[in-house]
């Protein structure tokens, strides 16, 4: 065993061997540059950048058409964001988001107030989730944005994702979402969850560091011109390796599950056990929702999964 042992498997994981595996051919044998469309190296390099779309796309319910790569979820959310704000300036200025999205969404937020755009931040109760009643009474007419996490990094709570979405398409406003922490974990699908930009990195889900992917819907002409914008898009090697560590993070996430449910099974026994030593033993009417949020994330498992790495 190797020491210190890293835990922080929310900031970022090692990158699978697999994932290196399927990552080599694309630095010394299929080197073409997937921008050069007329000779058969460049072709080669086009089509595994294709696949790798496709296969992330399928993942959570869009198309490949719908996928631009990114050099990760800062990139994305920078993009979704400030772009929604541009293209839609003339219809309103007025954006709804929550204060525990991670910093990458945090920060275009300050800079657009900045510019005169008015930001509401949602109240969050003590589990950081939010009230749905609150978010649709504070749409308005020029309200061009919602954005929200799928799962929160530091505490692990998810975002009712699929209510949220009916919401924003109800009243006809984007919905954004950072799912850097939900993507490979979580079920996901932007068509029935009505999101219109998602965001997701590789490194959260054993791939490199420097690939990330920005899903635009159909319906949504902010992203359209993105695939022009972003310098990852047509990094060969990266983007088969976002598609392989989704592809691997799916396989294991029953092993991952199996331990959440042995992991939070084992915090509550531990806070029983503290409480009936301090002389304030639960009984049959006692919620164990003091103990563990009521709608944890599966993020709080990748300490776990850590763990069964140094093990094994």
């Amino acid at each position: 065993m190797k020491i210190p042992i890293y835990l922080d498997y929310n900031a970022t994981t090692p990158t699978d061997p697999r994932v290196v595996e399927a990552m080599l051919p694309y630095f010394t044998e299929i080197y073409g540059n997937a921008a050069s469309r007329n000779h058969s190296f460049g072709w080669t390099a086009e089509k595994a950048v294709g696949k790798a779309r496709d296969l992330v796309g399928e993942a959570i319910g869009a198309t490949g058409k719908e996928i631009v790569f990114t050099s990760g979820a800062t990139e994305s959310d920078n993009m979704a964001i400030l772009g929604a704000a541009e293209f839609y300036r003339e219809k309103g200025r007025h954006i709804i988001t929550s204060p525990i999205e991670h910093k990458a969404v945090v920060d275009p937020y300050h800079a657009l107030e900045q510019k005169g755009y008015e930001i509401t931040f949602l109240d969050v109760d003590e589990y950081g989730r939010i009230d749905l009643k609150q978010l649709e009474s504070s749409i308005r007419k020029d309200t061009v944005l919602v954005s929200l996490m799928a799962g929160n990094n530091e505490i692990g709570t998810l975002n009712p994702l699929g209510e949220i979405g009916q919401i924003t398409r109800d009243h006809g406003v984007l919905f954004h979402c950072d799912a850097t922490q939900g993507v490979g974990k979580i079920p996901i699908d932007v068509d029935e969850m009505n999101i219109d930009l998602l965001s997701m990195t590789a490194h959260k889900i054993y791939g490199p560091k420097g690939i990330g992917a920005l899903t635009h819907g159909g319906r949504n002409p902010v992203s359209a011109s993105a695939r022009s914008c972003s310098a990852a898009d047509m990094s060969v090697g990266l983007d088969p390796a976002l598609s392989t560590s989704r592809e691997l993070s799916g396989s294991e996430k029953p092993l991952i599950w199996r331990w959440r449910k042995w992991h939070l099974n084992r915090s509550v026994r531990s806070v029983y056990a503290s409480r009936c030593t301090s002389g304030s033993p639960m009984n049959s009417t006692t919620s164990f929702s003091t103990a563990i949020p009521p709608n944890a994330c599966p993020t709080i498992s990748t300490s776990v999964s850590a763990m069964l790495r140094v093990k094994a």
